[in-house]
């Protein structure tokens, strides 16, 4: 009985990686087709296969939460060096972001989250001038965006270290009520 409901559990769990995955590359897919930017390539299959490899990272985030994130940095930036039309970073980051964010707290998923607004706010300002009030509509949507990412992560590490201490307390309890039962039975005797 244990055996194939840990089965189901692992059918389930395969399912939901695979639908994020596809959910995900589509996204990102989308946002590329969508983007658009003067004196940038045309997104070709190139493009189309790195947000396809940012998107099937997702399928270690179970195993390694932390390290989807500089990879999925690092597959981004190639991106943007082969002078792809820039889309919002959200759309790869969300994911890998929440998933650090879940494993080991704030620290890192905030200051990846930190500059990712500050950099692109930084570069559309000062070297590759834009209207202000358009950068700074983005940047607001990219850091808003983030920071509900990371928060949840947070919240749901913290929702996860809360039920394991409740699960500890009762098994302690559980444990003191069969150490009671059984003194109680001795002294009967």
């Amino acid at each position: 009985m244990a055996s194939q409901r840990a089965a189901r559990e692992r059918t389930r769990r395969v399912a939901i990686d695979i639908g994020l995955v596809v959910v995900v590359a589509a996204a990102i897919c989308i946002a590329i087709t969508a983007a658009s930017e003067p004196n940038t390539k045309d997104p070709d299959a190139l493009a189309y296969g790195l947000g396809i490899m940012m998107a099937a990272l997702l399928f270690g985030r179970r195993r390694w939460p932390v390290a989807i994130l500089p990879a999925t940095i690092g597959i981004l930036m190639v991106y943007y060096w082969l002078n792809y039309p820039g889309f919002v970073p959200a759309v790869p980051l969300a994911v890998p972001l929440y998933s650090a964010a879940a494993a080991k707290g704030l620290a890192l998923p905030s200051a990846v989250a930190a500059l990712w607004v500050v950099f692109p706010l930084l570069y559309r300002l000062f070297v590759d001038p834009e209207p202000a009030a358009t950068v700074i509509d983005d940047v607001l949507r990219d850091a808003a965006f983030f920071a509900v990412i990371v928060l949840l992560g947070v919240a749901v590490r913290s929702r996860r270290a809360h039920a394991a201490e409740v699960a500890e307390r009762l098994r302690r309890a559980e444990e003191e009520s069969k150490r009671v039962a059984q003194e109680l039975q001795v002294a009967r005797l």
